[in-house]
């Protein structure tokens, strides 16, 4: 739901940020920096708690096949320079060496990703 939608939500229904904080167990600074516009980006995590402290959870996020395609949904994902290099760099692997390639360099990362961190 969009902060501006809420924050209606909070006039129509006399809620005050303290209020809303109290129920979402989020601190009043940050409910303040959502609603005035300070924290332009708050966490998904974050904007769950207050939605839910309203009772106006949502589902779960269904995206489309074709939103997965171009990295965006009801809820746009922003990629670092280096997260957007390796999306590159395995797509271009997977153009030139095909998708049994690719599930092998999955295959790879998630065994890596299984290692005990070094000390």
């Amino acid at each position: 739901m969009e902060v501006q939608a809420i924050k209606k939500y909070l006039k129509d229904n006399h809620i005050t940020y303290e209020e809303l904080a109290e129920k979402s167990k989020l601190s009043i600074s940050t409910i303040k920096k959502i609603f005035s516009g300070i924290s332009q980006y708050p966490r998904i995590d974050t904007m769950q708690a207050i939605e839910e402290a309203l009772g106006l959870s949502t589902p779960p996020l269904q995206w489309t096949e074709e939103d997965k395609a171009l990295g965006v949904g009801p809820h746009p994902t922003y990629l670092s320079e280096k997260e957007w290099r390796i999306l590159n760099a395995f797509n271009d692997l997977e153009r030139s060496r095909g998708e049994a390639f690719a599930d092998k360099m999955i295959k790879m990362i998630e065994d890596i990703s299984e290692l005990p961190e070094k000390k």
